[in-house]
């Protein structure tokens, strides 16, 4: 926007403040927008309206008065109402400008991570062979890097890479942006704090911050078993005892937990293990 359009829209803006604050007011109700969407394409009767909305009689008739009296709806003589192209213009105008705004983009960002999350259910997980084990080679990788130290260290270090994920649209698509973590120090015997670090993939254009560290990882070869989060423990172990008893060799590399669903509840949370290992010399 040039300097003089933004000079001419705070100029009518200011012309027409009183006019455009009513009518904004008018439809800054969840109720009356309802309205608007229910005779959008088709007019209806008092009736009719009041059976999709479930309002009462009283209630119903004052935000029908409202939105007449600012010009948003008409009705005929039938008793018969429809929305007015004022009406329609106002709701033209919200789409298109809640469209372009950060808040949008944060909404949907948060509806793919929810799905991203509700992947695998219970039941993905018990068509899954839990007891499988496949040999896989992570390449290098640039990551961010998250971590807090406390008795909840998971639930810490989330909080604070999840809204910065977000925001990057890195969840969005966990295949080209792979979500990984293990404990940081190590939890130890009669200690109730531990540490947990996240990694998330990214690209060059990501730099450090005050809330990430940007860390390059050089990969491995791994040896990889999916679990329930209440079977972790477990899992590990089973993992090193298989390892142990086959042609591989315990790596030195950094071992990993991939979040399948990251940040969903904790009895549906799903994890690929990854033990690391190095061919036998």
């Amino acid at each position: 926007m040039t300097v003089k359009e933004e000079t001419d829209v705070r100029m009518f803006i200011q012309m027409y403040k009183e006019e455009i604050s009513l009518i904004l007011s008018s439809i800054a109700n969840e109720r009356r927008l309802e309205i608007l969407l229910i005779i959008y394409k088709t007019p209806a009767e008092f009736n009719e309206i009041q059976k999709v909305i479930r309002l009462g009689k009283t209630a119903l008739s004052h935000h029908l008065r409202n939105l007449a009296d600012n010009g948003l709806i008409k009705k005929s003589h039938r008793g018969i109402y429809e929305i007015s192209q004022d009406g329609i213009s106002m709701l033209d105008a919200i789409s298109a400008g809640f469209g372009k705004t950060q808040k949008r983009k944060e909404l949907e960002a948060l509806q793919k991570a929810n799905a991203i999350r509700r992947i695998y259910t219970k039941e993905n997980l018990s068509q899954m062979q839990e007891n499988e084990i496949k040999i896989v080679k992570l390449s290098s990788m640039r990551v961010a890097s998250v971590r807090a130290i406390s008795s909840s260290p998971e639930n810490d270090a989330w909080a604070k890479i999840e809204p910065w994920a977000i925001e990057k649209g890195l969840l969005d698509d966990l295949k080209k942006h792979p979500l990984f973590g293990f404990n940081n120090p190590n939890p130890e015997p009669g200690k109730k704090e531990y540490g947990y670090e996240f990694w998330i993939k990214v690209d060059d254009k990501i730099d450090s911050d005050d809330i990430i560290k940007v860390k390059e990882f050089i990969g491995g070869l791994y040896a990889v078993r999916s679990c329930k989060l209440n079977s972790i423990g477990n899992s590990w172990l089973l993992l090193k005892k298989w390892v142990e008893n086959s042609k591989y060799q315990i790596g030195e590399h950094q071992w990993l937990e991939k979040a399948v669903n990251p940040g969903t509840a904790e009895d549906e949370l799903i994890l690929d293990l990854y033990f690391p290992i190095k061919e036998t010399e």
